[in-house]
């Protein structure tokens, strides 16, 4: 209640839902999920290259400056500008007829062209309206490039006749000339922004640098400095801040000069010629197209492989960087434009050594490495801060808090092997202590998370050493038969899990270790014989569960239970499991990359594909990841905390395009075909995956290929889609169930719902995330809800619970934040559970919130209480839920119902015994002053929920009647008040029926009453009338002379009807309508009462339990809403239940007929309804007959007319 309140008064803040690859993006910020979704849909829009077609081969491009409108020319002599908005081709003239035209530039305003081509003279026109405005002539040979200053002042060009040439537009104050010339061709040409320096290139393999001066003569500038090219260079670009300058050759060379020296200081290669080079404003990125019909965007600070787009089929002439520098905007002779998104890469550092490293550590902000001899520490920068040489060593072990154990064999003797350990600190970096330890053969070793114990695994034992105590000898015992190979502690130092060389397991008791003699082995997990390893093993933070990673399978095992949970085949060998510190995530490392689950439901979210992976690690409080391949380290972005819209997934860049088009697709409500490809892919910020979208835009049949199974119809035993996409909760709470249910798409629901159903089988943590969205689930009345709930109090998955119980007091209810039921905690650890009482135990497959008064627990039970689907208080789930609040929160309407009974019986005793006593009147008004806090109280605890009940109405009228009533007889205002007296009493017996709804048999009496309210109203219009037309009838018979009033001839009317009548001296016409109404009334009506009235028994009794849960629901919603200040008591857990097994089955047997009258009443309507509609349904099939035959003779004429067989 108080989060609408709250949610009422939030105006809603403002987000921007435009992509922009640079800007950052606050999730917490978005309160609107259609905010996110249009923001993720424009990103996979502005990502899908938008192509233009034309009709003609560009060849030069220039975007005009707010990167909307693009200009072009042509070889076929044509001018075009296309809108990218409208993505239509606004103009389309002819400019030069049968003449090429090679170069283009727009004016600084934007009001005039200048192009030329083949005919070298260079033309000036107005872009508005196409009219030529002057000629530049002076050039011999096909103009190249044309190029206005900023200033719009002057212009420059190049040409075939091997010049570059300066235009003055005021030739009085620039006169138009050569600048200086190449020995060959000039292809290409560029003026830094600055209008300081121009850079050519020429068929001469030469780049000139030229650099503009001005006197009072004009221009007087020269070549400052000539490039050696290794072949024909076709373009050329200088850099925004003039620090370097780049060619591209015939070849496909690229080269970077550094201004003034001159030197060549980085060099790319593509395989074909370079038509087009464009530099980002930062100088961080560079564009190159050319023959090769790509677009390759290199980075020029750091070292990462270039990102190509592909998408033109012939040679590209122009790539240019928008602006606003977040698009690519590409012109080819294959007749098409393409606007490329750039993607956002994100900032990468290399961190370089030539040592081999072991293992990585984030520490704070800096990054640790482990070399087979020294620890190498690195900056965020990727630079290498120091270099600490700790010597060879045997094993290491590092604790979460980044503290390095270090442990060395130092010598043997008579199988003792005596091994010194280091203790370092690795932030910042200190050796904390050492000591020597004597054991026998070591095979592994392992620190607690507290650094409480060591313990060193050997051939056969183990033994634990305090590592406080300078490693004091803890204990020593044999527990293998063969080599301890791994080890885990949980992180509470309570148990200790090792694995033998023949991959069992054995969780051991540490606590026990101080008595040597005692045996201390609780339990042993033989999951994993016969695999070929067990590549890690790691205890939850919560120290609840022990998770075993095989080769190709993942455990989770309850440590309080002692079984296992879940088992997970897994696709691709696996080496690590790594946990975050800091998020509910973990992450499993292969070959191929990494893999990312949750920890709430053990299930794969999505898997970074990284060729070559060795190790990995997270730093600066996860923000940032550092990944080692066999090529290299890097620090990048971690995916989880990116706040750039981007995709993590496999194979993404390759698949791209394809994703986006099919989006777009789905967007459009264009999609015919689902694609599985794509169904691990997260869109970051947000943890949006294609389920989210697909529920957004209502493909429940996309869903179901995602979530279910499908095999063949020929073949049932053939798979065609597995359904095993992840179902991921959003960084803002949202999954595709909750996605469905906001925006009202009941399929896609029933869909996630049976799919999570059908998971757990075989997981039983698929429904934990459904807990968020019972109440919206309420709320929408979901047709099949009752399913869910039917669903969600299952009997215990684990194999190893009691059956039997003696002297325990049944049933049990537990709440705990785990779904694993914990017997011992339930029954006690003494419970004898060898014999005695058959049990049962039943869980819920989500958590609930029942704390009594808590705002969570409110909003569930109002949504309960107002749910249209009443199917869902059959339930054994909701039962048991009102059932247990109901046992809390009775009291308080117990004390409710005493008090009105006070008042009730003394307003009876003042009313028959004490009547005008203005003294006893002070007991029941002072009762009815509680009453009226109550209500006060009630009003301020349920706000505005209160004045939905209208019996809180009656409340108030009856205490306000009765004050004005008693201040009445204190004054003495009048004696007989027994009219006013009489009202107050009615009003106070009507409400005091309610309160028989608190006790169990009066409440479905209570139910019955309110609904044969409902139901007579019709029958009581159609009798009333009658009475009124036969008093009407007997009055008339009276005659003019009659003293009788009309009122008592309608009492007796009134009378006769329930059988009390006076006849005499009645007439032969009186007797006639005597007998009618007799008959009328007496017989026909009342029978017909009495038949409606058996109809709503009979309901009300088949939807008893319904209407019982719906009271319940209502009484509890009122008095938590008192409990005010328990409103933050929000917190969820599983509900776990014992019980008599037989108690068990009478409720099921009970329930299960109960639906069974359900269904019967549902059959008997679809009975009438068909009864009714028989003739209708009969008359339409002979239509259809009829038709169908007419339809065969028509084919008949046109065989035999066309002789067709």
């Amino acid at each position: 209640m108080l989060g609408k309140f709250a949610s009422l008064l939030h105006g809603g803040s403002k987000v921007s839902t435009t992509y922009n690859k640079e800007a950052k993006i606050d999730v917490s910020t978005f309160k609107d999920m259609g905010d996110e979704f249009t923001l993720v849909t424009n990103f996979i829009s502005d990502t899908l290259p938008l192509k233009i077609e034309h009709q003609f081969e560009g060849t030069c491009l220039r975007i005009q400056k707010g990167d909307r409108y693009y200009v072009f020319v042509s070889r076929q002599g044509r001018l075009a500008i296309i809108d990218s908005k409208e993505k239509v081709i606004l103009r389309d003239e002819i400019v030069t007829i049968d003449e090429q035209i090679w170069a283009l530039a727009l004016s600084p305003d934007e009001k005039y062209i200048y192009c030329a081509g083949v005919n070298p003279i260079i033309k000036k026109y107005t872009l508005d309206t196409l009219v030529l405005e002057k000629e530049y002539s002076g050039h011999t040979g096909d103009v190249n490039y044309v190029e206005v200053s900023v200033n719009n002042e002057w212009m420059i060009s190049c040409s075939d006749d091997c010049t570059v040439r300066i235009w003055g537009f005021d030739t009085d104050k620039i006169s138009n000339k050569v600048l200086y010339t190449h020995s060959d061709i000039v292809f290409c040409m560029d003026l830094s922004e600055d209008n300081i320096y121009i850079a050519s290139g020429s068929q001469d393999c030469i780049a000139h640098i030229y650099q503009l001066e001005w006197d009072q003569r004009g221009e007087v500038g020269n070549v400052i400095a000539t490039l050696n090219c290794k072949s024909d260079i076709w373009a050329v670009k200088i850099a925004p801040s003039n620090k370097f300058v780049v060619t591209g050759d015939a070849l496909g060379n690229i080269e970077i000069w550094r201004f003034l020296t001159w030197e060549p200081v980085r060099q790319f290669k593509e395989d074909e010629r370079i038509r087009s080079i464009d530099i980002s404003k930062d100088e961080s990125l560079m564009v190159t197209a050319g023959v090769g019909q790509k677009v390759v965007i290199w980075h020029l600070n750091k070292d990462r492989k270039p990102f190509i787009l592909e998408g033109h089929k012939d040679m590209i002439k122009s790539a240019l960087l928008s602006h606003d520098q977040q698009f690519i905007v590409s012109l080819a002779d294959d007749k098409t434009i393409i606007r490329w998104k750039i993607p956002y890469f994100g900032e990468k550092y290399v961190l370089k050594t030539e040592k081999e490293i072991t293992e990585l550590w984030g520490v704070g902000d800096f990054v640790c490495g482990l070399t087979n001899d020294t620890i190498i520490t690195w900056n965020m920068q990727g630079e290498m801060l120091n270099t600490i040489e700790i010597g060879s060593y045997s094993y290491y072990y590092a604790t979460p808090d980044c503290t390095l154990f270090i442990l060395t064999v130092e010598s043997e003797k008579n199988s003792k092997y005596t091994s010194r350990i280091k203790e370092y600190c690795l932030n910042p970096w200190d050796l904390v202590k050492e000591a020597t330890i004597v054991t026998g053969k070591i095979t592994s070793f392992v620190v607690s998370d507290s650094k409480k114990f060591l313990c060193v695994g050997e051939l056969y034992k183990i033994s634990t050493f305090i590592v406080q105590e300078n490693m004091k000898l803890f204990n020593s015992q044999i527990y293998h038969d063969d080599s301890i190979v791994k080890m885990v502690l949980t992180p509470n130092d309570s148990f200790l899990f090792s694995v033998g060389q023949n991959l069992n397991i054995k969780m051991i008791d540490t606590f026990k270790m101080i008595d040597a003699a005692q045996r201390n082995v609780i339990c042993e997990i033989s999951d994993f014989y016969g695999k070929s390893e067990i590549a890690d093993i790691f205890c939850c933070k919560d120290s609840t569960k022990l998770m075993v990673l095989a080769s190709d399978e993942l455990m989770i095992w309850s440590i309080s239970s002692k079984a296992p949970t879940k088992k997970i085949s897994l696709e691709k060998p696996v080496s690590r499991l790594f946990s975050s510190k800091i998020t509910e995530y973990f992450f499993i490392q292969n070959p191929d990359g990494i893999e990312f689950w949750g920890f709430k439901d053990f299930n794969f979210i999505t898997r970074l594909g990284i060729p070559k992976l060795e190790t990995f690690t997270f730093v600066n409080n996860e923000q940032n990841i550092v990944i080692k391949t066999e090529a290299k380290m890097e620090i990048s972005e971690s995916p989880l905390f990116c706040k750039n819209l981007t995709i993590i997934g496999e194979d993404v860049q390759s698949k791209l395009k394809k994703f986006c088009s099919y989006v777009k697709r789905i967007i459009a409500d264009k999609s015919d075909k689902y694609h599985d490809d794509y169904k691990n892919w997260i869109i970051m910020p947000f943890m949006f995956n294609i389920q989210h979208i697909y529920a957004y835009y209502n493909y429940d049949n996309y869903l179901k290929e995602a979530y279910i199974p499908k095999y063949s119809i020929e073949d049932p035993t053939v798979m065609i889609s597995k359904g095993n996409a992840p179902y991921v909760l959003s960084v803002n709470k949202h999954t595709p169930l909750s996605v469905s249910i906001s925006q009202e798409f009941p399929e896609c629901a029933k869909v996630v719902l049976k799919a999570l159903r059908k998971r757990w089988a075989h997981d039983p943590y698929s429904l934990v995330f459904v807990s968020d969205n019972l109440i919206s689930l309420n709320n929408f009345g979901l047709d099949g809800l009752q399913k869910l709930y039917d669903f969600a109090l299952r009997k215990s998955f684990l194999a190893n619970m009691p059956t039997f119980c003696k002297n325990v007091s049944l049933p049990i209810l537990y709440n705990s934040i785990s779904i694993e039921t914990d017997p011992k905690a339930m029954l006690g650890p003494t419970a004898d559970t060898s014999d005695g009482t058959a049990i049962s135990f039943e869980h819920t497959c989500f958590k609930l919130n029942m704390n009594l008064g808590s705002s969570e627990g409110i909003d569930f039970m109002e949504s309960l209480a107002n749910c249209k689907n009443e199917k869902i208080f059959e339930t054994p789930l909701v039962r048991m839920i009102l059932e247990e609040k109901w046992k809390k929160a009775r009291f308080v309407m117990y004390g409710q119902a005493l008090l009105y009974m006070a008042f009730v019986i003394t307003l009876a005793y003042y009313s028959t015994l004490e009547l005008n006593s203005s003294s006893f009147i002070i007991i029941p008004a002072g009762i009815n002053g509680a009453l009226l806090l109550y209500e006060i109280y009630q009003m301020f605890a349920g706000g505005l929920d209160y004045f939905k009940d209208v019996w809180n109405y009656i409340d108030l009228i009856r205490s306000i009647l009765f004050f004005i009533f008693a201040i009445f007889v204190w004054v003495e205002l009048f004696d007989n008040n027994t009219n006013f007296l009489a009202l107050i009493i009615l009003i106070t017996w009507v409400r005091g029926i309610t309160y028989f709804r608190i006790f169990g048999p009066t409440r479905y009496l209570i139910n019955l009453l309110f609904e044969v309210f409902t139901d007579i109203p019709a029958f009581l219009v159609v009798f009333f009338y009658t009475i009124l037309a036969f008093s009407f009838i007997f009055y008339s018979l009276l005659g003019k002379n009659t003293d009788q009033k009309y009122y008592v001839t309608f009492v007796e009317t009134y009378s006769t009807t329930l059988g009390n009548s006076n006849t005499d001296g009645y007439s032969k016409v009186q007797w006639l309508f005597y007998l009618l109404i007799t008959l009328f009334n007496f017989i026909i009506m009342l029978n017909l009462l009495i038949s409606i009235l058996s109809d709503t028994y009979t309901r009300v009794k088949d939807m008893q339990i319904i209407a019982d849960g719906q009271e319940l629901a209502s009484m509890v919603v009122e008095v938590e809403m008192m409990l005010f200040w328990r409103s933050k008591l929000n917190e969820k857990q599983y509900v776990h239940l014992c019980r008599d097994q037989s108690v068990e089955e009478s409720s099921e047997h009970k329930m299960v007929m109960t639906k069974f009258k359900a269904m019967n009443m549902k059959c008997n309507e679809y009975e009438r309804a068909v009864s009714d509609n028989l003739d209708a349904v009969t008359s339409m099939r002979d239509d259809i007959k009829y038709q169908n035959d007419n339809f065969m003779v028509i084919i008949d004429q046109i065989k035999e007319k066309y002789g067709l067989k």
